[in-house]
Parts: C-alpha cells; sequence; structure tokens
C-alpha cells in the first residue's frame, strides 16, 4: 500500500510539474511565441521528471539544449532590432521637425493635386509628364467634385510645364476664391502617358499631426515628405 501512495504522489507531482511548465508555455504561445523562459522551464521539468531507468538520451540532450542556445540569440537579435528601428524613428522625427521648421516661408514646390484660387497662388497649373505629349488635356474639378473647367493643350515636352489659366469655368465666369482639385490625361499619339500635378507657393506654416508634419502651401495642407524642392522661383 505505501508504494502505491508513493508511485501515486510521484506520478501527481511529475503531472502537476508538466502541467505547470505546459501552461507557461501555453500563454507564451498565446502571445504569439513562444519565450525562452518557457522553453527552459519545459526542458528543466522534463530533466526533472524523466524515468531514472530510462533517462534522456545525451545527444537529444545536447540537441535541445543547441535549440534553446539559438532562440536565445534570436530573441537578443530581434529585441537588437527593434530597438535600433526605434531609434532611427526618433532620429527620422527630429530631421523632419527640423526640416520643416528651416522650410517656412521659402518658395516651395509639393506634389499636390490640389489648386488654389486667391491669396498668393500664381494661378497656373503645373505639371509633369514623363514622356513627350501630343495632348493634355487638364479637368479642374470643384470641392463637390463637379467640372468647372476643361483645359486642353498640345505638344509638351517632357519634364515640368506651367499651363497657364484665367480661373474661369467653361462658360467664361470667374470662379470664386477656394481650393479646386486638378486632373491631367495626357498621350502621346494614342498611348497614355504618365502625369503628376504639383503646386508652388511659399510655405505659410507647418502643422504636426497624427498623421506627420504637414506643410500648408497656397492654403492647402501637403505632407512634409511631398516637398520637392526648398527655394524655387516663381
Amino acid at each position: 500500500m505505501d508504494n502505491l501512495i508513493t508511485n501515486t504522489m510521484s506520478i501527481s507531482s511529475i503531472t502537476a510539474g508538466l502541467n505547470t511548465a505546459a501552461n507557461s508555455a501555453v500563454a507564451e504561445r498565446s502571445s504569439g511565441t513562444v519565450g525562452k523562459d518557457g522553453f527552459l522551464q519545459l526542458l528543466v521539468t522534463q530533466l526533472r521528471y524523466q524515468d531514472p531507468v530510462n533517462p534522456m538520451d545525451g545527444a537529444q540532450f545536447a540537441t535541445q539544449l543547441s535549440q534553446f542556445n539559438s532562440l536565445e540569440q534570436l530573441i537578443n537579435l530581434n529585441a537588437s532590432f527593434e530597438n535600433m528601428a526605434i531609434a532611427q524613428q526618433i532620429m527620422s522625427n527630429d530631421m523632419n521637425n527640423a526640416l520643416a521648421a528651416s522650410i517656412t516661408g521659402k518658395s516651395v514646390s509639393a506634389l499636390s493635386d490640389k489648386i488654389v484660387i486667391g491669396g498668393t497662388s500664381d494661378g497656373q497649373i503645373h505639371l509633369r509628364l514623363s514622356q513627350p505629349a501630343t495632348e493634355a488635356e487638364i479637368i479642374i474639378r470643384d470641392r463637390d467634385g463637379d467640372v468647372v473647367r476643361r483645359i486642353t493643350t498640345n505638344n509638351l515636352s517632357t519634364g515640368d510645364q506651367s499651363i497657364p489659366w484665367d480661373q474661369k469655368d467653361d462658360n467664361g465666369n470667374r470662379l470664386s476664391n477656394g481650393t479646386y482639385s486638378v486632373e491631367v490625361k495626357a498621350k502621346n499619339g494614342d498611348n497614355p502617358i504618365q502625369a503628376l500635378t504639383f503646386l508652388k507657393g511659399i510655405a505659410e506654416r507647418i502643422r504636426y499631426s497624427s498623421q506627420g508634419v504637414m506643410v500648408m502651401i497656397n492654403g492647402v495642407s501637403v505632407p512634409l515628405s511631398y516637398v520637392e524642392e526648398v527655394g524655387v522661383g516663381d
């Protein structure tokens, strides 16, 4: 009877130890990965409750230790990469903030599909062509998305172009001050080509938002990363 009780207690202890280690590993697994602490706890529990008549093979034990060492190195390496990424992000934010402060009040050029009537706008539509265009149609819409003007121009060369706009609609009526959107459909013969629009003006002020650093140009807010040139003449 005493042997039966002793064996029962030993089995209960083994089961409890294995369950504790397994629960720890499962908890870590539910968070996404099994960490080195859970791995080591499973290994130690396995050694503690191994069968003394049939102990763990030495080669198997060495393999598990090697796996643990590799896991620890990977975890430490991943932590180093995370710290490096955080440091680079902080450095990038500091550089962006310094750059933003330095361009305030200067003439800039930035990618944007917006154009403003009134304020400091030069009244021109600025676009960039990847190839020469035999024809380009410029479509201007109001803030409701309705087309107010279509301008067609021919024989444009590659690169930056400035198209004058009298700020009137298709009926010759002067449009009210405000922000309008611009779309360019350019083609070379029957082949469409890429066209980008941008605006030129004074960097009036800087705004820090959840979307990053924003620059106000001619009343249009654009991300700092969209600014291509500083100190550009009209």
